[in-house]
């Protein structure tokens, strides 16, 4: 009996955008979620069917003032924001994403 294999294609894709904020802007601390949400609508995933993330992303980074459940992000500060995904659809998919405009969630715009 011959021998059969599964072959799935990946391709790693990593993309990074910069960010900044018109005004102070605060969002809990707990922004990840709603972002994924977000990020998972904006690019046509369905979120929670994989037992591997299709993608992930690093949150907003950069320089916020922190006070207890809350981050402020100050609009003289530049923000990093990846977005990586490691099959070959959702690559694609990231490709094509266009943040340029703006980032919107929770009320801030960035």
């Amino acid at each position: 009996m011959g021998k059969t294999r599964n072959i799935t294609k990946f391709m790693l894709i990593l993309s990074t955008w910069i960010l900044s904020v018109s005004e102070s802007t605060v969002l809990p601390r707990s922004y990840g979620l709603e972002l994924v949400k977000q990020l998972h609508k904006k690019l046509g995933l369905e979120m929670g069917g994989e037992a591997i993330p299709p993608i992930s992303f690093s949150g907003i980074l950069g320089l916020s003032t922190i006070t207890k459940d809350f981050l402020t992000f100050h609009p003289e500060e530049f923000y990093q924001f990846s977005l990586c995904g490691l099959q070959d659809i959702t690559a694609k998919t990231i490709s094509a994403l266009n943040l340029s405009e703006s980032l919107e969630f929770l009320g801030a715009k960035f």
